[in-house]
């Protein structure tokens, strides 16, 4: 009988660098030429952009560096937990004169910072909370453009039609929080006309700053702003007449091709009126190619603006690809109809279902600035000499120790601390019950973020004898956040402590160096020197160690070649991809009585790490086993557990005998190349 695992879908981009300029670079694009409107399309009297601002209350805090935050909060989508309606635009638009449809005219060019930045400071006085579009139309003849946005915090570049969220391609666009930097990106035209294009710009807190250029393709140095007269003359409008514009998808969440979607999240579409107004009788929503108009909701028409929310009954599968495809009538289409079809892949979220522990640890009866009785911690970090655990740069933090949820929230954004980022919690199900927090009363913590200098310290659990115990496995709640300069990790023992084994190596994906075969090198990536990685004195010897990600690592170095598939990317600065359940087999765990757990964390002032309801499980593998991936570059390497399985891949969920062998497949890993293309995996039996 045949036995299949769920299938993992997959869809990465490849991109150039351009570090030693100082910039970030994207791969170039080809414009359609349906994209095209005709040459001279444009009204000459209207130079320039046409800008739209949001800004919300920072009662609730600072809102996350997000592009997708920033469409939700321009299409009126986010919704403040306060009043549970949408955020009120807290913009100052009318001391900029803005038009009363909320727009506002950029004769100029876009080269905003704080002091210049149209409606902000908004009515609060701040300048935290914002999201911008503008909107341009600019004549290009056949050839390759460049462009580059430096922008203080995230931006994204698309082409198509600039009101509809459907019907985008997205040129260049750097997704969260940083300070002024530049995205440098490329795009090819091979018809002559007019180019709408369209800038979101999103700002959390602190610095503020977005710049838009055109470039040289091949010297990014020559550059010059947008309608300047060393850069592209812009346009805000076309002339009368041009182009008949039937219902747009002006909101959509999630947005084609995201990424790390919750499960329940389902859908929402705002449909605006144009020339030709929507008629809801005439729409139709498809969810996996089954229609399910019948269970959207269909939102009275307000202002022209008709929303439709869904969420399907059950859970996705993590890492699924969820496609849905609406359809209404439109006169300016050809066939008298609107299709858009869109997909976004769902988070890698828990869904386990746990048997009662073996061994469990939930750290309620720990004292708060201890540990767990039988536990042992170490750091070789010289301490300071001062001790408060409502400090986090005292030496209360100075190595894994046990605090409460409440001692965090009190502590609140004191010195840096930010309580919220450190709380976040994903969604995630153990036995259907979707979690509330991944840390719950007291946990076990790790501070590296506001602590100067490195930080390195263990944390071990007691040694846990697992006589008669089988298919064990480690489950932990883990409220983790990488940076690009630290590593953590789980290792095992067998043996009470004398050798220990991998689990799992988390370090940012970038730093993962591959082989000429597009495998990552483990010796390579963890014996590379780095100038940003943690240093120490040995306590013992008073020998300098460190400056290298294997410094930290307990299994023998001679058997590093093997450590690859326990090397896992994770996503620097994001403070949501790595809040999750964590599960791993323990395969020389079982029938052994002298098991204990290492976790380790290394870092200089890089982020943090909770762990919370540690245990151990003996859960027989009765289906096929999950498929778990990490990414280094283009690269997708897939890892799962368990004998006789095959590895397959399908590029249409459509097509059921599309699915093929992935060619040079191991016994338990593969890796891939990434092109772009959406790909599906499974295993078979």
């Amino acid at each position: 009988m045949m036995s299949y695992s769920k299938i993992l879908g997959w869809r990465g981009w490849a991109g150039a660098s351009l570090a030693a300029l100082g910039f970030t670079a994207m791969a170039q694009v080809t414009i359609p030429e349906s994209v095209a409107l005709p040459s001279g399309s444009y009204d000459p009297a209207k130079l320039g952009f046409t800008v739209r601002v949001h800004q919300t209350t920072t009662e609730n805090g600072t809102l996350p560096n997000s592009l997708a935050r920033a469409e939700a909060q321009l299409a009126g989508f986010l919704v403040n937990p306060t009043t549970g309606e949408p955020y009120e635009n807290i913009a100052d638009l009318q001391g900029w004169l803005f038009h009363p449809d909320g727009t506002y005219d950029e004769p100029f060019t876009i080269d905003y910072d704080a002091g210049t930045f149209p409606g902000i400071p908004g009515l609060e006085g701040t300048t935290d909370n914002i999201a911008m579009e503008a909107t341009t139309y600019i004549p290009l003849t056949p050839g390759t453009y460049g462009m580059i946005v430096n922008s203080d915090d995230g931006f994204r570049v698309t082409t198509g039609n600039p009101l509809d969220r459907a019907d985008e391609i997205v040129l260049g666009e750097f997704d969260g929080g940083r300070g002024a930097a530049d995205t440098f990106f490329t795009f090819e035209v091979t018809k002559e006309g007019v180019y709408p294009f369209r800038l979101i710009y999103e700002q959390g807190a602190g610095g503020m700053s977005v710049s838009w250029y055109s470039a040289d393709p091949d010297d990014p140095t020559q550059r010059g702003l947008l309608n300047a007269d060393a850069g592209l003359p812009c346009y805000r409008a076309l002339k009368t007449g041009v182009q008949k514009l039937g219902p747009s998808i002006s909101g959509l969440m999630p947005l084609p091709g995201s990424e790390n979607i919750a499960p329940s999240s389902g859908i929402s579409i705002l449909i605006e009126d144009q020339d030709v107004a929507f008629d809801a009788a005439t729409f139709h929503l498809y969810h996996n190619d089954q229609e399910v108009t019948a269970d959207a909701t269909i939102h009275p028409k307000k202002d022209g603006k008709t929303r439709i929310d869904y969420t399907a009954p059950t859970l996705p599968a993590p890492l699924s690809a969820e496609t849905y495809r609406a359809e209404f009538a439109d006169a300016t289409q050809a066939d008298g109809k609107r299709v858009a079809t869109w997909s976004y892949t769902v988070a890698n979220y828990a869904n386990f279902t746990l048997t009662d522990p073996i061994w469990f640890e939930d750290f309620e009866s720990t004292d708060e600035g201890e540990i767990p009785d039988g536990w042992t911690r170490w750091s070789p970090i010289a301490p300071s000499g001062t001790e408060d655990l409502n400090d986090p740069h005292s030496d209360s933090y100075l190595m894994w120790t046990v605090i409460s949820v409440q001692r965090m929230r009190d502590i609140g954004d004191a010195g840096g601390w930010n309580a919220q980022r450190r709380l976040n919690t994903p969604e995630a199900y153990i036995n259907g019950e979707r979690l509330e927090s991944l840390m719950n009363g007291k946990f076990a913590y790790m501070e590296s973020d506001v602590r100067g200098g490195s930080q390195y310290s263990e944390l071990l659990t007691p040694v846990i004898d697992l006589s008669g115990k089988t298919d064990v496995h480690l489950v932990f709640y883990s409220a983790y956040t990488q940076n690009q300069d630290n590593i953590a990790g789980v290792e095992y023992s067998i043996d009470g402590g004398n050798t220990w084994m991998p689990v799992m190596y988390m370090i940012d994906a970038p730093d993962i160096i591959l082989n000429d075969a597009g495998e990552v090198d483990a010796v390579a990536t963890l014996t590379e020197p780095r100038g940003d990685t943690a240093t120490y004195t040995d306590p013992d010897t008073g020998e300098q160690k460190g400056g290298f990600y294997g410094a930290f690592l307990k299994v023998p170095e001679d058997q590093w070649a093997d450590l690859g598939p326990y090397i896992q990317g994770r996503v620097n600065d994001d403070q949501w991809e790595s809040k999750r359940v964590e599960k791993y087999r323990l395969p020389l765990a079982d029938n052994q009585s002298q098991v204990q757990i290492r976790f380790l964390y290394a870092g200089t002032a890089s982020w943090f790490w909770g762990i919370d309801n540690v245990g151990l499980y003996s859960m027989p593998e009765g289906a096929a086993p999950e498929l778990a991936y990490s990414v280094a570059g283009d690269q997708l390497t897939l890892t799962w557990e368990g004998a006789g399985y095959t590895l397959q891949v399908n590029t249409d969920l459509g097509n059921p005998d599309g699915w093929t062998d992935v060619p040079d497949a191991g016994e338990n890993s593969a890796t891939v190349t990434m092109d772009g293309a959406a790909a599906f995996y499974r295993l078979k039996k």
